[in-house]
């Protein structure tokens, strides 16, 4: 039985050895670039964090998204100051009316195959997106690294790692307190573990 298991390590089944000459890797970065789309702006995201956001606005004349910069918001009565960084022009808007129409939205990724929900819309093949080798997540420009700084990117990683020497001694305590448990079910025949 042995044997058998040391022969399926060294070599898979032959159906398996042939997909993967004829399909591309699933792990390959092409693969699994994500897709991007314009996610329509809902009520509750229009606060304090919106200002210095990438928005996208429709236009209904032409049907193209325009790229803009929140610059200036006022919750209360749903005003913005949008800056289109490209027509080098800004405007006041009332972001009420722009979410009721549908022609303001932030674009987000998504997995290839994702289905587009109904206030999602497909971001064209040639919009500019953003660099997907970067982290999807949205960081505060402190939060991001320079390329200066990755000798202090390795002093923080191994600080980390002595912040987790502490942490694995409070685990060893844990499996005492469960060792106690188990004892006590030992001692109560009546009741049955599984594991």
């Amino acid at each position: 039985m042995d044997s058998q298991r040391a022969k399926r390590a060294i070599k898979p089944p032959k159906k398996y050895m042939e997909d993967e000459d004829d399909q591309p890797s699933r792990s390959t970065p092409e693969a699994e670039q994500p897709i991007f789309v314009y996610r329509l702006l809902r009520k509750k995201e229009v606060n304090k964090d919106l200002v210095h956001q990438e928005v996208y606005v429709l236009w209904p004349d032409n049907g193209i998204w325009y790229n803009a910069e929140v610059v200036k918001l006022r919750v209360k009565d749903m005003k913005a100051v949008l800056e289109y960084p490209k027509e080098e022009e800004s405007e006041e808007v009332d972001l009420t009316d722009l979410m009721n129409d549908g022609h303001i939205a932030l674009m987000e990724p998504r997995v290839p195959n994702h289905r587009l929900r109904k206030d999602e819309f497909p971001v064209p093949e040639d919009t500019e997106t953003p660099d997907v080798s970067q982290p999807v997540l949205e960081l505060s420009e402190d939060d991001h690294a320079s390329p200066d700084k990755g000798e202090e990117d390795e002093q923080v990683e191994e600080e980390e790692d002595e912040d987790d020497i502490p942490d694995a001694g409070a685990i060893e305590e844990e499996p005492s307190e469960g060792s106690d448990v188990s004892q006590a079910a030992l001692s109560n025949p009546g009741s049955s573990s599984s594991s």
